[in-house]
């Protein structure tokens, strides 16, 4: 358990106001993360003198953290309470940046801490649960500053302010900043503390949401950002970047020392801004976790400040589970669909004298769980007969007529928004086989078959009838090598699927 802890009050460019609780900030957190009761950190390096806090003594820092970090279970914090400003690369690219104590005014590019090389040198550490905390804002109000060339930019924009910077975050790297994009973090005299950070720290030493003996950073968030976005009037909103594969596994204090309550969660951007009510009262807007008792709740999102929800449905949880939202409005994920359809070669001479279109009968059972809630395994197997008429020669000639198709896909599906939120696309590569025999009437020659492999791709759609049972419409084509009746061709064969799918 590894952290390093920046806190910068005076700078050496007298450009920059000094921040009166900057160092504050960091002897606090600091002094939660070496607690034996609660942070029980291994490591806690605390840079706050002008002689450590510079830019070089920082990235030194981050390198040292680098060569520590031995294992992907480590926990790693970064936290820095300091001014943050904007600027522009040399190739005219809007840029945040971190102030560092030797950062000056009228050369921000070349003294500050670029920010996106901050967070992918911090990306490229082993552990994969970590976090970056910043105490900083980039508004040019509050605790930031801006040199006098990016006023005048603010100024000459129109609108409240322009597009934000692409920020990079890895799959296993949790952010959080002390505001959102555009907006003012700040310190307060009644607190001693930057606000954000005063109100993480209380997070941190008792906000134990599912009750399971253990603070995680996005429980110790979630209650810093409400805190503080009451405390400034609704003026300040902490923000969280993360693409958290699964639940959060970064605890900041306590034990995990029992099964805690069932959690509803996300905390990636794109459901952001959806309110959340469970059983009729509102539990906060996207991204957050919330916990709730085990059992079954109704669970409502509705775009902030909509009133058509895009998701009112019961949902039944159990003790210790950490169910994801984005899981919710993509469905169930899994599934077994009974299906009927059509297959026939798109070929001619196939379709005239080896097998006509066909009545088939099938399964398929999907899973989206293995890849992630957009990309999922689909095995299919169907099977029809028929009694045909076939050319054969210049004459034609009665036939039976059997095929059994296989095989298995990867699908990428992905849920229609408003208006249309009950209905769902897929499509994919396909991978099968097709084994056909037929039995000609006339011409002794008995029973023949033929086996090929077929690959091919699949798109369909799904139409939601309930929570569990969905409609599906599909098409695939296929690619077949047919060797039957002394012939080698190749062909192109089709299937046209409707039916049911039963969700779970």
């Amino acid at each position: 358990r590894l952290a390093v802890v920046i806190g910068i009050d005076t700078f050496k460019d007298s450009g920059w106001s000094p921040l009166r609780y900057a160092v504050k900030d960091a002897q606090d957190l600091a002094g939660v993360f070496n607690d034996p009761h609660l942070g029980r950190f291994d490591r806690v390096q605390i840079l706050t003198s002008p002689e450590t806090t510079t830019k070089e003594r920082i990235l030194a820092a981050i390198d040292e953290l680098a060569r520590r970090n031995l294992s992907p279970n480590d926990t790693v914090v970064l936290y820095i309470s300091s001014h943050g400003t904007l600027g522009r690369t040399k190739d005219g690219r809007l840029h945040q940046y971190l102030v560092a104590q030797n950062t000056q005014l009228n050369d921000v590019t070349d003294t500050a801490i670029d920010l996106a090389e901050l967070k992918q040198a911090f990306n490229r550490l082993t552990s994969r649960k970590k976090v970056m905390i910043f105490a900083f804002c980039h508004s040019g109000r509050g605790k930031s500053q801006l040199d006098e060339t990016m006023q005048a930019t603010l100024r000459e924009i129109k609108g409240p302010f322009f597009v934000r910077p692409i920020d990079i975050v890895s799959e296993a790297t949790i952010v959080l900043t002390a505001s959102a994009w555009g907006e003012t973090a700040r310190e307060d005299r009644t607190l001693e503390n930057d606000i954000y950070t005063h109100f993480l720290v209380e997070g941190i030493k008792g906000q134990d949401r599912n009750g399971d003996g253990a603070v995680t950073v996005t429980e110790a968030h979630d209650y810093a950002k409400e805190q503080t976005y009451y405390f400034t009037k609704g003026e300040q909103r902490p923000s969280i970047e993360s693409v958290i594969l699964g639940t959060d596994p970064i605890i900041l204090s306590g034990r995990v020392s029992q099964t805690g309550r069932p959690v509803l969660y996300d905390y990636t951007q794109r459901y952001q801004d959806l309110d959340v009510m469970v059983d009729g009262e509102k539990k906060g807007t996207l991204p957050l976790g919330v916990a709730v008792e085990p059992g079954s709740h109704r669970v409502v999102l509705t775009p902030k400040g909509g009133t058509e929800p895009i998701f009112d449905e019961e949902v039944t949880v159990g003790s210790g589970q950490q169910l994801s939202i984005p899981i919710l409005l993509q469905g169930y994920n899994q599934g077994i669909s009974v299906r009927v359809g059509y297959q026939g070669f798109l070929t001619n001479t196939v379709d005239q004298q080896v097998a006509r279109p066909l009545v088939m009968y099938g399964l398929a059972y999907t899973n989206y769980f293995l890849f992630g809630s957009h990309v999922g395994l689909r095995a299919d197997v169907s099977y029809g007969q028929d009694h045909q008429t076939l050319s054969v020669g210049a004459g034609s000639t009665g036939a039976d007529v059997s095929q059994l198709a296989y095989g298995a896909a990867i699908l990428y599906r992905d849920a229609m928004r408003q208006p249309m939120p009950w209905l769902a696309w897929y499509a994919g590569p396909r991978l099968g086989g097709l084994y056909m025999t037929r039995d000609l009437a006339a011409g002794g020659m008995g029973r023949e078959n033929v086996h090929t492999i077929t690959p091919g791709g699949v798109v369909g759609l799904h139409f939601r009838y309930k929570r569990r049972v969905s409609f599906l419409v599909e098409s695939a084509i296929n690619y077949a090598n047919v060797k039957i009746g002394g012939t080698e061709t190749s062909a192109v064969y089709y299937n046209l699927f409707g039916g049911l799918s039963v969700n779970f």
